[in-house]
């Protein structure tokens, strides 16, 4: 899980910084036979959800940061499914 969402972050964040054409060469790129490039963000990452308590300390460490959990971010989500569905009734 957290191999997967880790190049979610560094892709996400990449194309802030940089365009799409230049941002996804490297962010795809980092490990080759002749080097390794490892990104570190400069940024905390912020905790919402179920399952964020048990998930984002790992990413964080891959990522040279920090995470912060918000209090009651476990609902986070689920509040906002809630508020939808009572839009939708």
């Amino acid at each position: 899980t957290e191999t997967a969402i880790e190049p979610i972050i560094l892709s996400y964040l990449g194309r802030t910084v940089w365009q799409a054409a230049q941002a996804v060469p490297v962010l795809n790129r980092r490990d080759t036979e002749l080097f390794s490039l490892r990104f570190a963000l400069k940024l905390p990452l912020v905790g919402i959800g179920a399952a964020a308590r048990s998930i984002l300390p790992a990413i964080a460490e891959r990522l040279g940061t920090t995470v912060t959990f918000l209090e009651h971010c476990e609902v986070g989500h689920a509040i906002g499914a809630a508020l939808i569905g009572l839009d939708q009734v």
